[in-house]
């Protein structure tokens, strides 16, 4: 079994995927795969804000850590592996830890409405999957998604790699039902849409 976690940003599996993610994580029987679409750099890009590291690679970083923290329930540290994977003509930074993968696609931050912001050029998930922009880049410059088609093949091409031979995939999504889930985050919405269109 291969268990997918999508995130819009870097704490938002945390908010509404545990305990499941957790379970998944500390049972060990299941490979946990952590996608995390956009840089949650909250219109700041690659900028410091003031703070002692970049903003998005702070974000990063605590997701990490509560990965490993989570993995090391029962177990003492061990080694990572960080690198860029190309997955559909696309560099993405590919972090495994135990029995975790994390991919970070490092997208512009699109804010809570999705008209993003001033400092990233107002690109967001929802301006590219509705058509008003027509390319959505990661604030690192590491990659550069043409249309919607072409972030959502992205998702399938990590998707099918994960998987491999695992005859059971699991999909975890933020709820996409406003009646359940009313006034959420766009970035939210949009990356359960491209989870969903992926799959």
């Amino acid at each position: 079994k291969v268990s997918f976690y999508f995130a819009a940003h870097e704490d938002d599996w945390q908010l509404f995927m545990n305990p499941s993610a957790f379970e998944d994580v500390i049972n060990g029987a299941a490979k946990t795969v952590f996608i995390h679409l956009t840089a949650g750099d909250a219109g700041l890009g690659i900028g410091w804000g003031g703070r002692k590291h970049p903003f998005y690679l702070a974000r990063e970083n605590g997701a990490e850590i509560a990965i490993r923290f989570m993995a090391d329930a029962d177990d003492v540290p061990a080694n990572r592996q960080a690198s860029h994977v190309s997955l559909n003509g696309h560099a993405i930074y590919r972090v495994g830890y135990r029995n975790t993968v994390s991919y970070f696609l490092r997208v512009a931050d699109g804010n809570p409405l999705g008209s993003g912001y001033f400092d990233t050029g107002y690109q967001s998930l929802r301006h590219l999957a509705d058509g008003t922009m027509g390319t959505l880049s990661a604030v690192d410059g590491s990659a550069v998604y043409h249309g919607w088609s072409d972030l959502v093949a992205t998702l399938r091409a990590i998707l099918s790699y994960e998987r491999g031979h695992a005859t059971l995939a699991q999909l975890n999504v933020a709820e996409t039902d406003p009646r359940i889930n009313p006034n959420d985050h766009s970035d939210h919405q949009m990356t359960a849409k491209a989870a969903l269109d992926a799959a």
